[in-house]
């Protein structure tokens, strides 16, 4: 392993090629015989030489100037993809090109680890900072996230060894900085690598420039600044698509009455199994652990999730209202995610894999899950959070959220809660006669070409609003389908729905 100190000292060689050249051989006089008549011989014939042409002298290579800044590097502009471990994909450092190009192949598991130079002790260097380009619209699995690798372990799924960044998806080159310790809360030792997630679409790259383990933010941005101008020729943002084609759902006129009591099956039945005998008729059944079954709560069978989700078969037009009821328990935490999401898009949702947190936040206080939508985040009590999804015209993902106590103890009792979407711009939430908050939604449209992992109208302004009527939390950026449809997961820990009944209004 070598050690960059951001001192790449480049060792301008220059080699000059000497050609020596003798000169021709003159021809000797022969003595003159005494009887003889001299005859002159012809003079010879000349060979010229060819004229050397001298090597050219070799360009030193860029770099940062020497002594900048103190820091631990890895850099493609002088190293090539030598000692990285790649899953689902595979890197190159091409020719005459300062980073490092990842493309995703076939797989589930899309990843790579870049190794540093040597050791990083974080109390030394407590900034980690990377260059990096992405695509247009891409996205970067919600399998994947950041881990970090250490002299005590890792990559390891566990709390607080991995963590989540919002990366930009502009087809431009950016840099992110953050510390060690806010991006791996619970790892120890010092570190060795870090493991990135790659783009979750075969064929699809991403670029890095370097990685590197900082002495301060300044330090990391001042790198960055030095490094972006002498490779300014090589670090080109991406053309951003000039149009777009509307991606439209498979919908219905409205959804049909059905209910849900889970009374015909047994105590004790896996998800899996409850699906083959028919639950997955009216519902897809997206599998995490496979360890969700269904429970006998006070003698009544519900279904509870754990790490498996399930999302309603059926998707409604634009314009259509409907009222969704079902019983719900949850156990008491803040954790994770435990809940219902409503409204999502038919895109990047297929799978209604809403146990799995997309990256947004970690899994401290309360994962936020879903590509799209609204959802309900049953937590500690009486306690839950509403959430948006969000995406900028820049195809930045986010979300806005807001906790709100309802006085109602999910966690103790079953209790009745209830959505009611009037198909006009209003989402009314309520357990039982209790109201509990209202969304607003308008202004439907197609994101920007830019984004192209959104092709679906979505309702871009939103807001929520407490029982009283005042706005907690307001956004233009919404990513609430302009279709209607709804599912159920849980995350971690467990959750217990029954009775749910969909109307068509």
């Amino acid at each position: 392993m070598k050690r960059f100190l951001i001192i790449i000292c480049s060792i301008c060689m220059s080699a000059v090629f000497f050609v020596a050249c003798g000169d021709a051989d003159t021809p000797g006089t022969t003595k003159e015989p005494a009887s003889a008549t001299v005859s002159p011989t012809s003079a010879p014939t000349a060979v010229p030489t060819a004229t050397p042409v001298p090597t050219a002298t070799p360009v030193p290579k860029p770099t940062v100037d020497p002594g900048l800044v103190d820091a631990i590097l890895t850099s493609f502009a002088e190293d090539d993809e030598t000692g990285i471990a790649f899953s689902s994909c595979e890197g190159v450092v091409e020719k005459d090109n300062p980073f490092l190009t990842v493309t995703s192949g076939d797989g589930n598991d899309f990843n790579f680890l870049i190794p540093f130079y040597d050791t990083v002790n974080i109390e030394s260097y407590p900034y980690f900072a990377f260059k990096y380009k992405i695509a247009f619209g891409q996205t970067i699995d919600v399998n994947n996230h950041f881990y970090a690798a250490t002299t005590n372990g890792g990559p390891i799924p566990q709390v607080g060894w991995w963590g989540d960044l919002p990366l930009v998806t502009d087809g431009d080159w950016h840099v992110c900085v953050v510390k060690f310790a806010d991006l791996f809360t619970a790892a120890q030792g010092d570190y060795i690598g870090v493991r990135f997630p790659a783009i979750s679409k075969p064929g699809e790259k991403i670029y890095i420039g370097y990685m590197g383990a900082f002495i301060s933010e300044e330090d990391a941005n001042k790198y960055d600044a030095a490094y972006t101008e002498i490779y300014a020729d090589k670090l080109i943002a991406d053309a951003p698509p000039s149009d777009k084609e509307e991606k439209i759902p498979t919908t219905v006129d409205k959804f049909a009455d059905y209910t849900e009591t889970f009374e015909d099956y047994s105590d004790g039945e896996k998800i899996a199994d409850v699906g083959a005998m028919g639950l997955s008729d009216k519902f897809v059944i997206s599998l995490g652990t496979m360890e969700s079954t269904t429970k006998l709560e006070k003698e009544d069978l519900m279904l509870g999730l754990s790490y498996d989700a399930i999302k309603y078969i059926e998707r409604a037009k634009q314009g259509s209202s409907y009222t969704l009821s079902f019983d719900i328990k949850n156990t008491n935490t803040r954790d994770n995610f435990a809940g219902l999401m409503i409204n999502f898009g038919d895109e990047n949702n297929e799978s209604g894999r809403f146990y799995e947190n997309n990256g947004l936040i970690g899994d401290g206080q309360g994962s936020i899950v879903g590509n799209s939508g609204i959802g309900v985040m049953f937590m500690d009590g009486s306690n839950v959070r509403i959430f948006i999804i969000t995406c900028k015209d820049d195809g930045t993902f986010g979300y806005v959220s807001c906790d709100i106590d309802t006085g109602i103890d999910f966690s103790t009792e079953v209790r009745n809660f209830t959505v009611i979407d009037d198909g006009k711009g209003t989402i009314t939430l309520k357990s039982g006669d209790t109201l509990i908050a209202t969304v607003a939604y308008a202004d439907d449209k197609l994101l920007p070409a830019r984004v192209v992992k959104y092709c679906e109208k979505y309702y871009r302004t939103a807001s929520i609003s407490d029982a009283n009527g005042n706005v907690l939390v307001s956004t233009t950026d919404a990513l609430v389908a302009t279709t209607k449809s709804f599912g159920f997961g849980g995350r971690a820990h467990l959750i217990l729905v029954d009775d749910i009944t969909i109307k068509g209004n």
